[in-house]
């Protein structure tokens, strides 16, 4: 009896050190995470995206694009983003790595701040993009549809306003879960916020902006498709020397739908020509589609 309970105590005791060796090691682990890993982490976050916006300002700040709405909206989607990353990250990465205060977390007030903005300039971010694929989308619509005035350069700045003002409204929710305790700057409510937090980032904002993806690759599938019919229905085969017929031609007299210049000496030509188009000579000029076969050459 008295080995039994020796033997039980020795696996308890063993039991123990291996559940307390296996903390330790992951207490080992979280710490060089948190010390080494996530400062790198950060700061390759921050060149990355430094880099990123200076390409773009080189690149949508050209003559031609400056003015373009899709353009704007795309660059003031960088300037948001360098600036959630200058003011929300890189305080992180001084604290992690040089033992820097973070200057949000220094009072109550800056830390409510701290939990608003930190939610708004992503969200404002992701609105822009999506302000310039709705401008996408407005230019492959008809000329006579109302949506097309969202392509007009006085809108910008309404739009821009109401997605300031949209961001702001879907945000209030990150200061509300905040803590009221300066020097931690937490959430009390993790699992309500990270809820909302995917709901509206990663959830509601994507199927938005692949929404209007879908919608703009649809309109300009359709307009492709009816470029392709009226072509097919002006387009003119000439098999032979002597003989050709023109489709989609009503006037017989004259026929747009013929595009390259007739000239031919050859007696029997001349006269099939003449006789298709009466008012021709036996050197013309016409203009339209390129779909002419002449001789058995096409030009």
């Amino acid at each position: 009896m008295n080995a039994f309970i020796s033997v039980s105590s020795k696996i308890s005791t063993i039991n123990i050190t291996d559940h307390l060796t296996g903390r330790y090691d992951s207490l080992n682990i979280y710490i060089f995470l948190t010390g080494e890993v996530v400062p790198k982490l950060i700061l390759a976050c921050f060149i990355l995206g430094l880099f990123g916006f200076l390409v773009n300002m080189f690149t949508f700040l050209q003559p031609d694009l400056r003015s373009n709405a899709c353009c704007i909206y795309t660059l003031s989607s960088s300037v948001i983003d360098i600036v959630h990353l200058s003011v929300n990250i890189f305080p992180n990465y001084l604290g992690f790595q040089y033992n820097i205060p973070n200057p949000w977390i220094q009072s109550f007030t800056l830390c409510k701040l701290h939990y608003f903005l930190y939610n708004f300039f992503p969200q404002l971010a992701t609105n822009l993009l999506l302000l310039s694929i709705i401008d996408r989308y407005a230019c492959s619509c008809g000329l006579t549809s109302w949506i097309t005035r969202l392509n007009q350069y006085k809108m910008i700045p309404r739009l821009m306003t109401m997605m300031v003002i949209i961001s702001g409204i879907f945000s209030i929710y990150a200061p509300i879960f905040g803590t009221d305790i300066p020097q931690i700057c937490g959430f009390h409510e993790k699992e309500v916020y990270g809820i909302l937090t995917i709901l509206i980032s990663g959830v509601l904002q994507p199927i938005v902006m692949l929404l209007f993806v879908l919608l703009t690759y649809q309109n300009i599938r359709q307009r492709r498709q009816r470029v392709v019919s009226k072509l097919q229905s002006i387009s003119v085969i000439i098999p032979t020397q002597r003989s050709f017929s023109v489709l989609g031609c009503g006037n017989k007299d004259w026929c747009p739908a013929v595009s390259t210049s007739v000239c031919n000496n050859d007696n029997h030509s001349s006269f099939g020509y003449s006789f298709l188009f009466p008012t021709m000579d036996d050197c013309t000029d016409l203009h339209s589609v390129p779909q002419c076969e002449f001789n058995g050459i096409r030009r």
